[in-house]
């Protein structure tokens, strides 16, 4: 109950720990001067520890809290830079989802929400149809195609590489099987043809010669592998695993910072326009599931939608970056000046400070 009080209200601790201390010395100089007012008393009778006990007492229990705080802040700060590998795992799914936004943009670049929400909205029924078609032609047959492994008119014949009997051998399927009473080079032409055609490709490939389909392999050194390169617009089923990725790893940040796991300012200030927009962007989908699922990705939309208003409030650009970017102008032109003349390193001095002032953004 404390840590959701501490969260949801930041100053409520300090401001109660603070009235507490000003009754606390209220009530010690009332008795401070009533002992100093009292007839029968004097100043060697009065003890100064027991004014002073309950001071240090209550100021250490102050500079515990507030370590605590600072510990608590540089912790979540630290956390939050394990978003940053969570989110460098997602590249391949953000690749995915650009494509997509870049379909569903206005000319000023920005989202067009009504494409958006519509192909969102029927992105599942989609994923269901592209699914379906996919079985139904998995079980399509092809006419005039045999399921047997290796059918029965097909027979190995062995072939030798080069023109000896002491070359290497392979095996290749022979068009018909040879009948046994007419084994000649007439009889496996197509057989000799095709083991010919054969072993030309295998030395092309290990040789790198032309009309080889592989690279020239160096001994001892593993051949790298093909890469292919697709530009092909994702499918549905693509686009769909990809939004769910992304969408369960802004969830479980968004379920951090709510409690005090990550540091809000931090994620805000690296992440903040890719939550807005991406939220934007899959606001469809999202109320699509949440027809069947209320709860879900309800952190992920608290948060968008707070920093979405947070945005709307101080603007894209804050007034602290407005004047950040002016002190960082200011010191060009000031370095600029500064080899032009004599040199001083103490006008430069400054415009240091100005900007080490700026250290931490608010």
């Amino acid at each position: 109950m404390i840590f959701n009080l501490v969260n949801k209200y930041k100053y409520f601790l300090p401001a109660i720990y603070g009235v507490i201390g000003v009754v606390l010395c209220g009530v010690l100089i009332a008795f401070f001067c009533a002992q100093i007012n009292c007839e029968k008393c004097s100043l060697a009778t009065i003890n100064p520890s027991v004014f002073l006990m309950p001071l240090l007492a209550y100021a250490s229990i102050g500079l515990v809290g507030l370590t605590i705080g600072f510990t608590r802040k540089t912790a979540s700060e630290k956390n939050a830079l394990d978003f940053d590998k969570i989110r460098s795992e997602l590249n391949d799914a953000f690749s995915i989802i650009a494509i997509v936004r870049k379909k569903l943009a206005a000319h000023d670049s920005t989202i067009d929400r009504r494409k958006a929400y519509g192909y969102m909205q029927s992105l599942e029924g989609a994923v269901k149809k592209e699914r379906e078609d996919a079985a139904a032609a998995e079980k399509a047959v092809v006419p005039g195609a045999t399921t047997d492994s290796t059918p029965a008119n097909f027979a190995f014949m062995m072939y030798s590489a080069g023109g000896k009997d002491q070359a290497p051998h392979s095996f290749v399927y022979c068009a018909a099987a040879p009948e046994p009473q007419a084994v000649s080079t007439k009889a496996c032409t197509v057989c000799s043809a095709s083991a010919s055609a054969a072993g030309a490709t295998a030395v092309a490939a290990t040789t790198g010669a032309p009309g080889g389909s592989a690279a020239p392999s160096t001994p001892g050194v593993p051949a790298k592998p093909v890469e292919k390169t697709t530009t092909t617009d994702p499918t549905f089923t693509e686009v769909s695993k990809a939004a769910f990725r992304i969408l369960n790893a802004f969830e479980g940040c968004a379920n951090a910072i709510r409690y005090g796991i990550y540091d809000e300012d931090f994620i805000y200030n690296v992440y903040g326009s890719q939550f807005i927009d991406f939220y934007e962007l899959t606001y469809g989908l999202m109320k699509s599931r949440q027809r069947e699922l209320p709860r879900a990705w309800v952190n992920f939309e608290w948060l968008a939608v707070k920093w979405t208003l947070r945005r709307k409030i101080t603007g894209v650009t804050s007034k602290e970056w407005e004047e950040t970017s002016y002190i960082i102008q200011e010191s060009l032109a000031a370095i600029k000046e500064h080899t032009k003349v004599r040199p001083n390193p103490d006008k430069l001095q400054k415009f240091m400070d100005k900007l080490e002032r700026r250290k931490f953004p608010a």
